[in-house]
């Protein structure tokens, strides 16, 4: 088993002519919304290719879809907690030529911290005690823990 502790992310994706100049106002020809973020997107990738994977991680209350994403690819999601809170996400659009680069990333729009980063720490000893619970043969005391930095 593997255990994910990653962000869960909303990604907006618009299909638009041209990339969007600054002043501009442009419609849309079509728009997405999927699951984004680098942990989630990794246990999904994780799962897809035969994996067995728990992800934890925080998700807004009203994106319960994601749990369906990520459960019917076979990813544990008991450990995922859903909060109040909106969850992060990223505003995104696709040019005609595929150009992708993202326009956005907010997380969330609430007058919060970065929703990714402040679930971070009030999980660690969870991660950790179900990590040393389960006999894991990683040693966790070497690694570098330091309250400052980034979780992922």
């Amino acid at each position: 088993m593997l255990y994910n502790y990653g962000s869960i992310n909303i990604d907006h994706v618009y299909r638009v002519s041209h990339l969007v100049r600054p002043g501009e106002t442009l419609s849309s020809r079509s728009y997405r919304q999927v699951l984004g973020g680098k942990g989630a997107n990794q246990s999904l990738a994780i799962a897809r290719a035969g994996g067995h994977v728990m992800h934890w991680g925080l998700l807004g209350q009203g994106d319960h879809w994601v749990l369906e994403t990520l459960s019917s690819a076979g990813v544990d999601i008991s450990r995922i907690e859903v909060t109040l809170e909106a969850s992060g996400h990223a505003l995104i659009q696709v040019d005609d030529q595929a150009k992708m680069p993202s326009l956005f990333t907010l997380a969330p729009i609430t007058p919060l911290p970065m929703r990714n980063r402040t679930g971070c720490w009030r999980f660690l000893p969870q991660v950790i005690g179900y990590f040393c619970k389960t006999n894991a043969t990683h040693s966790i005391d070497s690694l570098p823990w330091r309250r400052n930095a980034a979780c992922w």
